[in-house]
């Protein structure tokens, strides 16, 4: 922003020609001081259908979290007179700003509570939980596992705090004020003032007394109000539950893009469960406590995906993935601007969020005689089958070396190329492999977007070295690529194949929901029994699918992907609201190295 300046001469200006507005240069940093709680969760199988714990606990911790947030984006500085000698200072959004807004934010826990005083009020959380009754010291386990979790916590907060800002600016209109203050006449206003002009509003997280007035702004709008961290410890089994605190002194603690911890059990033979946990928390919990009249918390429904890649990778791979979460174009406009620093790498994490009530929608789903049954699960098939065709292709491919095994590539470059099947009434979801009329028009629908799939594939390989893999990906080999698939059509019928068990498989989920819904009314406790030991067999059933799901290689984390937009389908046919948020973390720089630029993108859709 601009240099401080001879407060003085200021005030008389404005008082003489009244408003002055200036170009910052695009930096300032900015504080808060939220006190910190975390929303717990966790829940456990005690016997089949008995599903018990906690979604949303709220734990106080009464410890304030110091955010000190550098800011870099484009803004205007408005400054005009008011009454009794003030001066008011707004900032705001340049029209012309390029890109979304960067951030370095900075996270240290400080205030009446120790970490120690943390760690202690979240174990004895925990152990509530575990022992309503219990009335004993602390589990050392437990507070081994708070100890543990609190050494995350200040990650977690600089990457909720990224997205915050992120969303906050790109929110922003060219007249929305960022920032409102206004400054008493005098030594104490004078000097607040100067260090507004100098870029400096770390003020703004303290008393400010009576010479400065904080109107509501993007920025100062719940920046200083109580910092939540979602907290999710693993579901347990009656056979883990048994050997809980065993299990939980083993742990791994991993940290969304979005704030949120998730605890793990680090066991080889946990990975399914590991994978699968969101979905748990989704059926087993959300849904299964909703059924049962239970009060439940708020609870977020996330899916986070991790990688490094070329610059040419993020501008084919990547941004076909994002072309079906609304971001907009900013994010590949900044890479180009910083294509040297991009050309030693990307690293790309790319976040899903929903709210947790959204798994309601399953309970109001239509039964199979229902007029609405073709229409709603035909709105769920397209969107499942839109998903494995723009993420499996982003999974496999991370390696750009796998495009030369021709017999295991053109067939899944074929598949992403394949159009949904929109379904047929009544009761025809997906393609049928057997039926070849329905493949064959699959035959002719998929050369248009193959061809245009191809004129992408090409200059990426080129753009790798692997000019002689590039020559098998042209575009005028498109119709031959397909009569080769079509002559051995093991791989693309698996994939097909693989679609229909999937739909298939949430189609039961809502014939379940239903079902329930109307047993409910007769024998409420028997029904949700069902819909629990339903919910748990989904859940495994669906994400043991995944395994070797191509090539025979294991796509497990697809499984909770594809409950969230599965989950959003269903909320959208039946007309609810389905907010699905996503976040985006781009660092440039060789791997490993946390130097580079970073900037974080909100979709159009963040928090709409």
């Amino acid at each position: 922003m601009a240099d401080p300046t001879d407060i003085s001469g200021l005030r008389a200006s404005l008082t003489a020609g009244g408003e002055l507005r200036f170009t910052p240069d695009g930096k300032l940093t900015l504080s808060a001081r939220p006190r910190l709680a975390f929303t717990l969760n966790w829940l456990r199988e005690v016997a089949p259908g008995q599903i018990l714990g906690a979604l949303g606990l709220l734990v106080d911790t009464t410890a304030e979290v110091a955010v000190d947030l550098a800011l870099e984006g484009g803004f205007e500085c408005v400054l005009s007179p008011e009454e009794q000698g003030w001066t008011r200072l707004q900032l705001f959004k340049r029209a012309d700003a390029r890109f979304g807004l960067a951030s370095r934010v900075a996270v240290t826990l400080e205030g009446q509570a120790p970490m120690e005083e943390i760690a202690r009020r979240l174990a004895a959380a925990i152990t509530r939980i575990d022992e309503p009754e219990w009335a004993g010291g602390l589990k050392a386990e437990a507070l081994k596992l708070a100890d543990t979790v609190c050494r995350y916590v200040v990650g977690a907060l600089e990457k909720k705090y990224s997205a915050e800002a992120s969303f906050r600016y790109e929110r922003a209109s060219a007249e929305t004020a960022l920032l409102d203050c206004s400054f008493a006449p005098g030594a104490a206003g004078e000097a607040a003032l100067g260090k507004a002009l100098a870029a400096d509003f770390s003020w703004l997280a303290q008393e400010t007394g009576e010479h400065v007035r904080i109107r509501q702004a993007v920025f100062t709008d719940e920046l200083r109000r109580e910092s939540r961290v979602e907290l999710d410890l693993p579901f347990l089994t009656r056979q883990q539950w048994s050997a809980r605190w065993a299990v939980l002194a083993k742990v791994e603690v991993q940290t969304g893009e979005d704030g949120r911890l998730t605890v793990c059990t680090v066991e080889a033979a946990d990975q399914l469960q590991k994978n699968s946990y969101q979905s748990t928390l989704a059926l087993s919990g959300g849904l299964v406590l909703r059924a049962r009249g239970e009060p439940q918390g708020s609870f977020t429904l996330t899916y986070t995906d991790r990688r490094t890649m070329s610059v040419e990778q993020a501008s084919f791979s990547l941004a076909a993935v994002l072309r079906g979460y609304g971001f907009d174009g900013q994010w590949e406009a900044w890479l180009k601007e910083r294509r040297d620093a991009a050309a030693q790498g990307v690293a790309a994490a790319l976040t899903l969020t929903a709210p947790g009530e959204l798994v309601d929608a399953w309970l109001r789903a239509p039964g199979e005689s229902g007029p609405d049954f073709f229409p709603t699960y035909a709105a769920v098939s397209v969107a499942v089958q839109r998903a494995v065709r723009r993420w499996l292709p982003y999974f496999y491919f991370r390696d750009p070396g796998r495009y030369e095994n021709l017999g295991a590539a053109w067939p899944l470059v074929v598949y992403q190329a394949t159009p949904p099947f929109r379904g047929k009434p009544r009761c025809e979801f997906t393609y049928d492999v057997m039926d070849c009329g329905s493949t064959r028009l699959l035959r002719r629908s998929t050369l248009r977007g193959l061809t245009a799939t191809l004129e992408r594939i090409r200059p990426l390989l080129i753009a790798a070295g692997r000019n002689k893999a590039a020559r098998f990906y042209s575009p005028d080999e498109a119709p031959a690529i397909l009569a080769a698939v079509t002559r051995q059509p093991r791989l693309l019928n698996a994939l097909l194949a693989a679609d229909t068990f999937l739909v298939d498989a949430l189609i039961c989920l809502g014939l379940q929901g239903h079902a329930f819904r109307e047993a409910s009314t007769r024998d409420p406790a028997k029904a949700a029994k069902a819909l629990a030991r339903f919910a748990g067999d989904f859940v495994a059933t669906f994400h043991r699918r995944l395994r070797r799901l191509y090539a025979g290689e294991d796509f497990l984390s697809l499984g909770t992907l594809l409950l969230i937009e599965a989950t959003r389908a269903l909320n959208s046919a039946l007309q609810l609201a389905a907010p699905v948020n996503a976040i985006l973390r781009l660092t440039l720089g060789p791997e490993g190295s946390a130097d580079g630029p970073e900037q974080t993108f909100v979709s159009t859709a963040y928090r709409a």
